[in-house]
């Protein structure tokens, strides 16, 4: 009786398997943000890598230290909200920078299960404009079997820090490139914004 049982249950993996690798299941997920800052993209992109000072000014990732260069791996500690489901406040992460562009682009693999089961990839790019403003889009793509799973339990609160983070860096970009447009000869700068 008990080899029926495992063997009902073997063939009741393999199929639930089987179904999830054929359907829409196992697609890549992905949430995608972006926002127009007033300031070049050097200045940008001096922010977005300046790991240690992300304390000072980014809500939605609490701490990060490191260097963001070509394999890498960087700590990142992120705060998901009040509303996150899982509702974890020292949730720590070790990720490897994959995508390196130095001045355009960055991207980071979460360190997670195998990855056919989950895993992710965190996107940071500037799009310099005509006018001298740059577009940052910030965007994570989740993968596996789990991938959309985890994108539809933490989807929205994901979305919601990254604006979050959006508009941090938008503010302490444009306020920076503000104060060094205006900055007297001599003057040195101030990280008190």
């Amino acid at each position: 009786m008990n080899k029926r049982i495992a063997w009902a249950a073997a063939v009741a993996i393999l199929g639930l398997s089987a179904a999830l690798l054929a359907s829409d299941w196992t697609m890549e997920r992905e949430i995608k943000t972006d926002i127009v800052i007033d300031a070049p993209a050097e200045t940008v992109w001096a922010h977005l890598v300046d790991l240690p000072r992300y304390e000072q000014w980014n809500p939605f990732i609490r701490s990060a230290s490191g260097t963001i260069a070509l394999n890498e791996t960087i700590t990142v500690t992120p705060d998901m909200g009040d509303g996150w489901v899982y509702q974890v406040k020292d949730m720590t992460f070790h990720p490897t920078i994959r995508e390196f562009e130095p001045g355009r682009r960055f991207a980071w693999t979460g360190n997670h299960i195998h990855m056919a089961v989950f895993s992710d990839k965190h996107v940071f790019e500037l799009q310099p404009l005509p006018d001298g403003r740059t577009r940052f889009v910030h965007n994570q793509h989740f993968f596996g079997l789990a991938g959309a799973l985890v994108a539809a339990i933490s989807g929205e609160d994901v979305r919601a820090g990254f604006s979050r983070m959006n508009h941090a860096l938008k503010s302490r970009a444009e306020a920076r490139d503000h104060h060094s447009l205006h900055q007297q000869p001599g003057e040195g700068h101030n990280d008190q914004y």
